[in-house]
């Protein structure tokens, strides 16, 4: 038995190789793709000779366990590899490679390494404690986006990911978190004796009184990293966060997952968000977002995730804080009115603007271009191209953007 499955083992490995080897012959838009791809070929040739090294001498139970292991890395780095390859494709918007790559190392650091893709899910995400692949920041984008200038803002709440992690924010959320746990079930003792009646008030921090509010801690931590990665994307973009937030996920699903606050509450703690970094949100901005429901649960569940909605209400101002000085740390750009309104008035000759200095500012004027009813009323054949033609001027003046900090590098 333990022969048969070494051999499967082995083939299994030796099949994902082959297929790596395919994907070095590609070209990437960046160097960082095929460095990933050196990276997880080391891990699949360190295990195939882990396990070649295996003898019959060997107890059985090591080499189920070593097969075992190999299998979980092939479930684990095959979605990734898929991953780089599809950041090959040219539905990609390439230009925003580099100006996002250098607003990363703002955020993160200089040795950090950023891919960007499509992903055939109708939401951003990224990859998050990617052990095999240190310091890298894996973006994908919804296939039928990924080449929409006007989304670029959202890789902002994906980039707020890799910060929360870089600041240990977890950990530096973990008291508060707690104390806002605790206090609240306080508040709400009598309904929080009815599910658990075994628990005394002066026992919630023990180790059995710990074991009840547990769902509520991981429910509500997660919701923190999120709208900490929304006000992140704020921060960074302003109220083209907002529209991008709105464009693609506008009115949202009838359920939300306890994981996230509903979309009503991001809508609102991203409106303040804006105010706090000097831009506004559309007055009627939250109630384009419709009412969600938890899916179908038990009483507990449903007063455990309660707690956690409760605690992210509290612990918003010092979310909104440290977003505040970890952007000012980075010397994110403010947003420069002046700027946006003169790429503005280039995209209405439909031209891109020249001596941009912030990405945001592109962005931004990308959608106050798409809500100005008369920029192109003149020019019917552009105007019914709109959308189009936005992007089209985003990404270009992105490539200029791009060019200019170049030339200005080597001056």
């Amino acid at each position: 038995m333990s022969r048969v499955v070494k051999e499967h083992t082995l083939a299994r490995l030796r099949a994902v190789l082959s297929e790596i080897a395919r994907l070095e012959s590609a070209e990437f838009p960046r160097a960082d793709c095929r460095k990933g791809l050196e990276l997880i070929k080391r891990q699949f040739t360190d295990r195939i000779a882990l396990i070649e090294g295996l003898t019959p001498q060997n107890n059985p139970d090591v080499i189920q366990a070593a097969c075992g292991e190999a299998l979980q890395q092939i479930f684990l780095h095959l979605p990734l590899l898929g991953f780089f390859l599809r950041s090959t494709n040219v539905r990609n918007a390439f230009e925003l490679h580099d100006p996002l790559y250098r607003l990363a190392k703002e955020l993160i650091g200089p040795g950090v390494r950023l891919v960007l893709s499509s992903e055939w899910e109708f939401s951003p995400f990224t990859y998050k404690s990617l052990v095999e692949l240190p310091d890298f920041v894996l973006i994908g984008m919804p296939a039928s986006e990924s080449g929409n200038g006007l989304v670029l803002p959202l890789a902002g709440h994906e980039l707020g990911h890799a910060v929360w992690a870089k600041h240990r924010l977890a950990e530096h959320f973990q008291s508060p978190l707690v104390e806002a746990i605790v206090g609240e079930i306080k508040r709400r003792w009598e309904e929080y004796k009815t599910h658990f009646p075994h628990v005394n008030e002066d026992a919630l921090l023990d180790l059995e009184g710990q074991s009840t509010w547990a769902p509520t801690f991981k429910l509500a931590l997660s919701q923190l990293e999120e709208t900490f990665c929304d006000f992140i994307g704020v921060r960074i973009f302003f109220d083209a966060y907002l529209h991008a937030f709105a464009y693609l996920l506008v009115p949202g699903l009838a359920n939300r997952s306890p994981d996230y606050p509903s979309m009503r509450v991001r809508a609102q703690n991203v409106t303040k968000a804006a105010q706090r970094f000097g831009t506004q949100a559309p007055t009627d901005y939250v109630s384009w977002f419709c009412e969600q429901l938890l899916p179908s649960r038990n009483a507990r569940s449903e007063f455990l995730c309660s707690l956690a909605d409760k605690v992210l209400e509290q612990l918003v101002d010092q979310l909104l804080d440290k977003s505040a000085s970890i952007a000012e740390g980075a010397n994110i750009p403010q947003r420069d009115d002046t700027e946006i309104r003169s790429i503005v008035e280039a995209f209405r000759l439909v031209t891109p603007a020249s001596e941009v200095k912030s990405l945001a500012s592109i962005a931004t004027a990308g959608w106050v271009a798409l809500h100005d009813q008369d920029i192109w009323k003149d020019r019917p054949d552009i105007e019914k191209r709109k959308l189009e033609v936005l992007n089209e001027l985003v990404l270009k003046n992105v490539e200029v953007l791009e060019i200019e900090a170049l030339l200005h590098e080597n001056t």
